[in-house]
């Protein structure tokens, strides 16, 4: 008794050692390994999931942060590519990706339109800085679009090949143990039958 007491107490003094944000990280990488397990056993064609993960990461480009998801669903369903897959390609803009995203977009719109004057990466980072630049000068808009729309042209291709060859494999990988699986039953099968059975009778 007394062993088990001493046992518990050791690992759970190892386990409080054991870094928080480790345990996090472990934590985070489990959880999108099982994610992406997931989203490679989507319904649907390869072409079909790769060009609706390349409409979202498109759409995901572009400053109506809020609307993506009702965008990119809307536009798949219309063409028949994976909505599913829409969706999750859209999450290229989140809360850590933003402030990198809008600014580059930003940027690059501005220099092309010339609508909005560029400005500063440094102010362009700070706290609020975008939403005193949406109250001054609301043709930000424009600009963030037309630069969303030249960003996200290129990554849309780049995650459409990735996402082709990633869906392809994991596809036939899947076809294949389900070929396993069904021989395997048959073989089952066969071995439980009486010797000099027949399907047509003795």
């Amino acid at each position: 008794m007394q062993l088990a007491k001493l046992i518990t107490m050791t690992v759970k003094s190892n386990h409080a050692k054991i870094p928080l944000l480790q345990r996090l990280s472990v934590r985070i990488s489990r959880n999108l390994k099982r994610f992406y397990n997931r989203f490679l056993k989507l319904r649907g064609s390869p072409r079909q999931i790769a060009l609706g993960m390349a409409l979202g990461i498109f759409v995901g480009m572009t400053p109506f942060l809020g609307f993506h998801t009702a965008i990119a669903v809307m536009l798949a369903s219309l063409v028949k590519w994976s909505k599913i897959a829409a969706g999750v390609g859209v999450f290229i803009s989140n809360p850590l990706t933003a402030p990198i995203i809008y600014p580059l977009t930003f940027r690059l719109g501005a220099l092309l339109t010339g609508f909005s004057e560029p400005i500063q990466w440094s102010k362009l980072l700070k706290p609020g800085a975008f939403m005193d630049l949406m109250k001054n000068s609301p043709m930000i808009i424009i600009d963030m679009l037309v630069g969303g729309i030249l960003v996200g042209i290129p990554l849309a291709i780049i995650f459409y090949f990735l996402t082709y060859a990633a869906v392809s494999k994991a596809q036939k990988r899947f076809q294949r143990k389900r070929a396993q699986r069904k021989l395997k039953r048959k073989a089952k099968v066969r071995a439980a039958r009486p010797s000099g059975y027949s399907k047509n009778g003795p």
